[in-house]
């Protein structure tokens, strides 16, 4: 009975304090780790799927756009080959052009120099015909002169008008001279000289349609400049990927290898996928998975750790038949479900009504027991009062006096706690009652307290007490009195040696 007191006693108050929370945080925090784990290994299935969906998309993404590049490249080829054929039309025109406006300079240089060579011949000849004839008019007017101023002539008007003649000849002379030239100048003029405004507009006009091309060609090739590198980029994203799903192959190749993929490789199977979508890679997958659970791992170690030290609490044979050897990881859950649910269906409060019933019942048996313990009280008083009457009334021999009994209270610790038992049985008989009736007061559960302490002191006395049973003498204490030779022994225990000179006590 004590030691089921005691069970009761703790399970009463571990259960409200203490393990109730720690187990149903574990409880959550497994179920929480079991659910993300199954959502991340049919998470991780569904990206070995979509990893070989997008590794065939890639290729296929990658040879479209090879193709799509080649296509692009054949035809910008095509269109550098068309600028490039316009280039030399317009560096053929152009050399055309400077080789015309080289000939022409060379014609006019050409030109020039025969000019100039022509000039120096005629203003030799010229100057020889003029020294000739200038020698021949001095020779003329110098006779003229002497004829006239022979005959009274004006010689000094005669000769203003002379030189005024002279020039007159030199300036036709001269008309004369360069009539040929005059026409030759006209002609080339025509010829080139006039043409060269419209070949300056040509010109410029072709240099701007030059300049205009190779405007329009830097732009276009830098376009193309751009499309190569925007594909070179995608080129480098598309390898980029496919050597991260390599990557990500090659770690989910090695998945057997770790700790946590045995227990579970059922799920890894093929009929088992289920389509689930995801940012995250096979490594990152893989990387939680094993975060998960090493974080299992250790959550189970602390659920056996906390479960060991509760049932450490417990014999095998306890009250709430609680199983306290445990072997298997599942074990440890399903002890922490089956503890989780008597906490939280309130069971322990079942416990406490059966175990309030068995104290009842306890308590009453007690009591009723104690009474028939002590109904034969006034049938001891009765003869010991009749012993008292008989001895008042005997006429003793020798030195004795007077002999008295009597009875006392016990002093056995057992039996004072019986009576206890007894007098708060039938003080609060209706609070100890295992329902509440119209009879129980206010104070129903302070007063159920105090009788399991009263219980608890019964059960302490009776493992003291060096006895297997109490028995009627324990129930009270019979004192004697003796007056002998003058003697008064007072009411005591025991005494010996009646009769002597000094009496002796015990």
């Amino acid at each position: 009975m004590q030691r089921q007191q005691t069970e009761r006693e703790e399970l009463q108050e571990q259960l409200k304090r203490k393990y109730q929370p720690q187990i149903k945080e574990q409880k959550a925090i497994i179920s929480q780790i079991e659910y993300e784990l199954e959502q991340l290994e049919r998470q991780y299935q569904q990206d070995m799927l979509d990893l070989e969906e997008w590794k065939k998309k890639a290729n296929e993404e990658r040879n479209a756009k090879i193709n799509r590049l080649e296509n692009e490249q054949r035809k910008r080829v095509a269109e550098l080959d068309g600028i490039n054929s316009k280039l030399k039309n317009l560096n053929k025109e152009k050399r055309e052009l400077d080789s015309l406006k080289l000939e022409w300079n060379k014609q006019q240089q050409a030109l020039a120099a025969e000019k100039k060579t022509q000039a120096e011949v005629i203003g030799k000849e010229e100057k020889e015909e003029q020294r000739r004839i200038s020698s021949i008019k001095t020779e003329y007017e110098a006779d003229m002169q002497k004829e006239l101023h022979s005959q009274g002539a004006d010689t000094e008007r005669l000769q203003d008008i002379a030189n005024q003649l002279a020039q007159l000849e030199k300036e036709l002379s001269f008309i004369k001279e360069n009539a040929t030239l005059v026409i030759e100048y006209q002609k080339d003029k025509r010829d080139l000289i006039d043409r060269i405004p419209g070949w300056q507009r040509e010109h410029d006009e072709q240099k701007r349609l030059l300049q205009l091309e190779r405007e329009t060609l830097r732009v276009e090739t830098s376009s193309l400049q751009e499309k190569i590198d925007l594909l070179n980029k995608e080129w480098e994203e598309a390898e980029e990927n496919v050597r991260e799903l390599q990557k990500n192959l090659e770690a989910y190749s090695k998945i057997p290898a770790y700790d946590w993929y045995k227990p579970h490789q059922d799920i890894f199977r093929s009929e088992n996928t289920q389509t689930m979508q995801t940012t995250k890679t096979c490594m990152e997958l893989i990387d939680e998975l094993t975060r998960q659970a090493n974080q299992f791992t250790q959550v189970q170690s602390k659920l056996r750790k906390e479960v060991n030290l509760f049932t450490g609490h417990f014999d095998e044979d306890n009250t709430f038949k609680f199983r306290v050897k445990f072997n298997e990881d599942w074990e440890y859950v399903r002890f922490a479900d089956e503890l989780h649910d008597f906490v939280e269906e309130h069971r322990i409060d079942e416990y406490i009504r059966r175990i309030n019933n068995e104290h009842w019942d306890t308590f009453k048996r007690i009591s009723m027991d104690t009474s028939m313990l002590t109904s034969s009280e006034d049938d001891i008083q009765d003869v010991i009062r009749e012993i008292n009457k008989g001895f008042a009334t005997c006429n003793f021999v020798g030195v004795i006096q007077r002999i008295e009994m009597k009875v006392e209270e016990s002093s056995n610790r057992v039996v004072n706690i019986l009576r206890e038992i007894q007098k708060y049985y039938h003080d609060y008989g209706y609070d100890l009652s295992p329902e509440t009736n119209l009879f129980s007061s206010a104070k129903e559960q302070l007063v159920k307290e105090e009788a399991i302490t009263l219980l608890r002191t019964f059960i302490k006395e009776i493992h003291a007490y060096r006895y297997d049973s109490i028995r009627l003498y324990d129930s009270f204490e019979l004192r004697f009195r003796i007056v002998e030779n003058g003697n008064d022994t007072g009411f005591i225990e025991k005494i010996a040696n009646v009769g002597r000179k000094e009496p002796t006590f015990w």
